[in-house]
């Protein structure tokens, strides 16, 4: 089982990366949830088109981004990828690797089974965001958000970029969870 979703409990210290084992998984949703609302109201300037509606996301704020000390989420790393963006698209991807809505086996090669659990962690993610839109479209957005990543990959792979050949295989990956998400049923979606 991977330390993503381990049960040991971690030394108290200073900053680690990556999710401390001992935190309840429904404190990590309400924390990243609200973490990510807070990020994606920080300003920064960056050469991007803005337009109104967009905020600076993270656009990667995932378990692997994070910085913990002990208990406590601190703060997200890996700001590379940040750029304007509208929040449902950011908060996309935040669903598909923290709830998580990725390939079934990638995340059970990650130590993730719950899967029947999904459904009371998604919500308690979007309620600590204070997602206040559409519910029942949010699942469009996750696929979306994923197969924007797969072509992407696939693109600059195509182009001979050699990093992004490497990254084929997480390509493939994200077009099974896409696949695997448009087979959700309706109700996943809304809050009960």
């Amino acid at each position: 089982m991977s330390a993503q979703y381990a049960s040991a409990r971690p030394s108290t210290g200073p900053p680690t990366r990556g999710r401390p084992a001992s935190t309840p998984c429904w404190r990590i949703w309400k924390r990243s949830g609200s973490r990510a609302r807070r990020g994606c109201s920080a300003s920064t300037s960056r050469d991007a088109p803005w337009e109104p509606g967009l905020v600076i996301a993270h656009n990667d704020a995932s378990p692997y981004n994070v910085v913990w000390q002990g208990d406590d989420l601190v703060g997200f790393v890996d700001w590379d990828t940040a750029g304007p963006f509208t929040r449902e698209r950011d908060l996309a991807y935040v669903a598909l690797t923290w709830v998580p809505l990725h390939a079934r086996h990638v995340v059970v090669a990650q130590g993730f089974t719950a899967f029947e659990d999904r459904y009371r962690r998604l919500h308690l993610l979007l309620d600590a965001y204070g997602y206040e839109g559409d519910r029942s479209a949010f699942g469009l957005e996750v696929a979306d958000r994923a197969q924007k990543n797969a072509e992407f990959i696939r693109r600059h792979a195509e182009g001979g970029e050699q990093v992004f050949r490497t990254l084929l295989p997480f390509a493939v990956n994200l077009e099974q969870a896409v696949a695997e998400i448009e087979e959700l049923p309706d109700s996943f979606w809304v809050r009960a």
